[in-house]
């Protein structure tokens, strides 16, 4: 008899250890989503997460490397060289682009690129800074419809200076009080809503799309206060972008980007569509995400896991980002 009521103490011990341990596990799920940074919900500097998240901050700072690849890689060089797009002078004759087109670096020279690339001149608009500064959001908030059209040189890029911006980073993604998942771009939820897509209230996994879906996408400044704007509200697809610029873009006075100095043909320079393309493809459907294989699970010193902040090619994760689904 003894023995048995000392099993049952034993089995009514591990049990409660049992709930103890799902009760931890539900406190810690609790706290994470009610973490609070001490930040200012209007922070604005990477610099700012650093000692807050000094793993993920790490990560992003990989984001400097630049290496030469097969597929065109992150080192600052002419998109024209001979031995990538020799054609491309030809094709964008008469653009802004003819002048300097260089291969993309990471996220993290996106001011430095902007500010030095010859496109900008004088007449530049603040739109095409949208994408680049992590002061855009308040800018916009402040200033209105003035930030679209606002000249660069002389009014957008030293107001963002001023505001102690940096180059694409956390605040574009996360909100500083929480680190939750947000959108800063308005004209993403402008475009998405275009589609009657409800953007009230979507899910985590939605987020991690739609946070990369603010800049990687096709794109136009509009005719009347050079807004920038996405062709969604036809569909996502090509066929549906071309019916729009057709239709929607004409009637609001959009009709090209330029005239081709050759052909004499009106002309739209089509952006980077990754967001378009990716949702309309087999693994959008399939509910998988940009940060899936962008952005997938790192283990840090073989032990802490985080989701890397180290923007670049799938390929080079395999392990990580593909063989999770792709066994073979």
């Amino acid at each position: 008899m003894a023995r048995n009521y000392r099993w049952a103490y034993l089995l009514l011990a591990a049990v409660m250890l049992i709930i103890s341990g799902c009760s931890s596990s539900e406190e810690k799920a609790t706290s994470a989503s009610e973490l609070k940074t001490g930040l200012s919900k209007d922070e604005i500097s990477n610099e700012a997460f650093k000692d807050l998240f000094p793993l993920q901050y790490d990560s992003y700072k990989k984001n400097e490397k630049m290496e030469d690849t097969k597929y065109s890689g992150s080192v600052k060089r002419s998109k024209y060289d001979a031995d990538k797009e020799p054609y491309l002078p030809v094709l964008f004759n008469g653009y802004g682009f003819a002048t300097e087109y260089n291969e993309d670096r990471g996220h993290i020279y996106a001011n430095e690129d902007v500010r030095a690339v010859a496109r900008i001149t004088d007449k530049s608009i603040g739109s095409c800074l949208t994408c680049k500064s992590t002061a855009v959001p308040h800018m916009i908030e402040e200033m209105g419809d003035d930030y679209w059209g606002g000249n660069f040189n002389k009014d957008i890029w030293p107001k963002a200076e001023a505001m102690g911006h940096s180059p694409i980073g956390c605040s574009d993604c996360h909100d500083p009080e929480t680190m939750d998942l947000r959108i800063t771009r308005p004209s993403f939820i402008k475009a998405m809503e275009s589609q009657g897509i409800d953007m009230s209230n979507p899910t985590k996994n939605d987020m991690r799309n739609y946070v990369c879906g603010q800049c990687h996408v096709e794109y136009y400044f509009a005719a009347d206060n050079g807004e920038v704007t996405f062709p969604w509200s036809k569909g996502f697809s090509a066929e549906n972008m071309y019916e729009y610029y057709e239709t929607v873009a004409k009637e609001t006075g959009f009709e090209k980007d330029w005239v081709h100095n050759v052909s004499g043909t009106p002309m739209i320079k089509a952006q980077h569509p990754e967001f378009e393309t990716h949702i309309e493809g087999p693994h959008g459907e399939a509910g998988v995400t940009c940060s899936d294989c962008h952005m997938p699970y790192d283990r840090v010193d073989g032990k802490k896991k985080i989701t890397s902040h180290y923007w670049t090619s799938p390929l080079k994760t395999m392990d990580q980002s593909g063989a999770t689904c792709h066994s073979n």
